[in-house]
């Protein structure tokens, strides 16, 4: 249970420095209330729902977890890419259902490969934030078993 208190602890911290520095009040949310969130583009098309969040070696947020609506797959969108609008409890993501229909499927077995990730950024128009800071961390992203929440594919 500590485990998750400090995984919780560490998303809520990567949240608030986000909203920071982006120049917006300092904000803290809790991870559970983030958990089931819709997920839309700007458009207002509905995309999926956040079923679960990706840390890093280093405690930041890599991933959220988006499972689609119209497919029983799950996909890994850079946190970068999400903007929450708390007031409508939703994440936009800029994106067409096409191009997220085109998106690489998540897996354990992926989310573990460097080259995959930073992919997976790229796709997404996102900088991966190891290159903006030096150095590919060595895990990227961590995902062990007993803090997964959801069945993912191997």
């Amino acid at each position: 249970m500590n485990k998750i208190m400090v995984i919780m602890a560490m998303i809520m911290i990567g949240l608030s420095v986000s909203a920071a520095m982006a120049g917006s009040n300092f904000t803290t949310f809790e991870v559970s209330n983030l958990l089931g969130t819709r997920v839309r583009n700007p458009a207002g098309d509905r995309l999926g729902t956040i079923t679960d969040f990706v840390i890093d070696s280093t405690g930041r947020v890599v991933f959220g977890i988006l499972a689609r609506d119209f497919l029983s797959e799950y996909i890994a969108v850079p946190f970068s890419a999400l903007s929450l609008k708390p007031e409508e409890n939703v994440f936009v993501l800029n994106t067409t259902l096409d191009e997220l229909k085109s998106a690489p499927a998540f897996s354990k077995k992926a989310a573990v490969d460097n080259r995959w990730t930073e992919d997976v950024y790229r796709y997404f128009g996102q900088q991966p934030y190891w290159t903006e800071e030096g150095p590919i961390p060595s895990e990227i992203p961590v995902i062990q078993e007993g803090y997964k929440t959801f069945p993912f594919p191997e």
